[in-house]
C-alpha cells in the first residue's frame, strides 16, 4: 500500500498551528492554553498512530520503533500494534 501524502497545508495542520498559537500566548488564560495543548496532544496521537501504521506497512519492526520511540518493541507494540494479531513481530 503506497503512503498516504500527509498535506502540511492543509485545514488540520492549520489548525494545529492555530492551537500552537494559542498555547505560547501568555495573554491566554491559562486553563484554555491546557485545553489547546490536550487537543494538540490529541492530534499529534492521531498523527504518529498513522505513521506507525504506515511504517509497519513498508516492513518496520516493532524493534526499529522501538528504538525510534526509546522504548522497547514491547511498549510500542502494546500501544499502537493490534488487539487481534498477536503473531504481528
Amino acid at each position: 500500500m503506497a503512503p498516504v501524502p500527509i498535506d502540511t497545508s492543509g485545514e488540520s495542520f492549520t489548525a494545529l498551528r492555530s492551537l500552537l498559537d494559542q498555547i505560547a500566548d501568555n495573554e491566554v488564560p491559562a486553563a484554555s492554553r491546557i485545553a489547546a495543548t490536550i487537543a494538540a496532544q490529541q492530534f499529534l496521537e492521531s498523527l504518529t498512530r498513522r505513521l506507525v501504521t504506515e511504517a509497519r506497512e513498508q516492513g518496520a519492526t516493532w524493534d526499529e520503533l522501538g528504538e525510534a520511540f526509546g522504548t522497547t518493541p514491547a511498549n510500542v507494540k502494546s500501544r499502537f500494534g493490534s488487539y487481534r494479531s498477536y503473531d504481528d513481530d
